[in-house]
Order: structure tokens, then sequence, then C-alpha cells
């Protein structure tokens, strides 16, 4: 009975760790693409809805259009530098940011963390309107071709200074992940 019991958990531990080795598997020349190092490029559009100051939230929601310009270390993470334009009910704010995305494994579809920080320019009143901000971002990325993925991601953006201090937003993004070629240099 004891041998049962041990074969038993042996082959259950072995089934275990194929299981688990099979998920490190790429299913596609998509997925293995995008497991490789090298630059990406991630334009997004997004909406934000102001929370700070429900009485006049109208005035404080906005429609960005960024980049992400970076690098893809490993197969789970992604740094950059990220610039772009926010129009915020008459005023026009121009973001430039440091970038950090954390893939979790997965296959054709695949959850992240992303979070920026940097500052927001108004060039026509610099010293009034200018702001710093930071963000925390929950998404998913689907993997459409070898070079392009998808992402739709929310979360919080909160930025500081000026007359009302801090704001605070939830944000919406819609994005294009582009990779460029597969660095073999660095293989």
């Amino acid at each position: 009975m004891r041998r049962i019991i041990f074969f038993a958990i042996v082959c259950l531990a072995f089934a275990v760790r194929v299981d688990a080795q099979m998920k490190l598997v790429p299913h596609t020349p998509a997925i293995r693409n995008d497991w490789n190092m090298g630059i990406v490029n991630i334009p997004e559009v997004g909406f934000g809805v102001g929370m700070s100051f429900p009485d006049t939230i109208a005035k404080y929601n906005f429609y960005s259009l960024t980049n992400v310009t970076g690098y893809q270390f490993t197969r789970n993470i992604k740094a950059g530098i990220g610039y772009g334009l926010q129009m915020h009910d008459n005023k026009m704010m121009f973001p430039i940011f440091g970038d950090v995305r954390a893939n979790f494994n997965g296959q054709e579809i695949v959850p992240f963390l992303a979070a920026s920080g940097g500052v927001e320019v108004n060039p026509q009143n610099f010293n009034e309107d200018s702001r710093i901000f930071i963000s925390g971002m929950f998404g998913v990325r689907f993997i459409t071709t070898p070079k392009i993925c998808t992402d739709i991601s929310m979360g919080m953006y909160v930025k500081g200074g000026g007359v009302e201090e801090k704001t605070t937003f939830f944000v919406i993004k819609l994005g294009i992940e582009i990779k460029g070629k597969k660095n073999d240099a660095l293989r």
C-alpha cells in the first residue's frame, strides 16, 4: 500500500511539474516574439475622469494622446520614456514621464501593471499651470501578431501643484504595443 501511495505522489508531482513547464513554452510565433528583448513603442489614447472636485467634475476631465518609447529587458519587464498631449477643458498640457511595465505570465492574453511619473508642462503659462504627476495602472494585453499587441488599462492618475494643489483622476487607456526587431546580439 505504501508503494502505491508513494508512486501516486511521484506521478502527481511529475504531472504538476510538466504542466508548469508547458506554460513556459510559447504556443505561437507571436508569443515567442513577444517574450524577446528589444525596443517597444506604445502609443495610447486615454480619458481621465476628475475625482477631486465633484461640483466641477467636467472641468477636471481630460483626453490624452501619449507615446512610450522603451526597451523590453526580460519577458516580463519593460521601461521607457513617455511624452504626449493632454487636453484639459481649455488647456493643452504636454506630459513628459518615465514608464515601467511588469507583465504577468500569460500566453495570448497577458495581464500587466504599469507605473509612470513625470511632469505636465503648459508652455503658455509654465510657472502656474505646470504639474508633477504619478500614475498606477492595471491592464490586459492581447497579442495579435508577432510585432503588435493591443492593450487596455485603467487606474489612478494623481497630479500636484498649482492652485488646486492635488487633483486625482480615474483613467482608462487604449493602446497598441509595437515591437521592433528582436535583438539577437543580446542573446
